[in-house]
């Protein structure tokens, strides 16, 4: 499924209809979209699809359709964490005196 497409929702106040986005089914780095969630508003105006998405590790997070596109989320926090522990194996006693 590689072309996205417009849908019309419904936002979560039922009063407006809002275009978005159709991510289902597209992967982010580790994070697989697997269900819309809601349509939320975020200021005056301005209003952003939520998707479920399950990670690589098996750990799902509900994030932002224009995040995920824009690339700010790549894992549900596993990849950060990973790395982390990579840095600090790394970096063992090298700081030892």
């Amino acid at each position: 499924m590689s072309a996205r497409y417009e849908v019309l929702v419904r936002h979560s106040d039922g009063a407006r209809w809002q275009e978005i986005k159709y991510e289902l089914g597209h992967v982010y780095g580790q994070l697989e979209v697997i269900e819309f969630v809601e349509v939320r508003k975020l200021r005056k105006n301005e209003f952003a699809a939520f998707w479920l998405c399950r990670c690589s590790c098996g750990k799902k997070k509900v994030c932002e359709g224009r995040k995920l596109r824009k690339g700010e989320y790549k894992s549900c926090g596993c990849a950060h964490l990973r790395a982390h522990l990579q840095r600090v194996r790394d970096n063992q006693g090298r700081f030892a005196s």
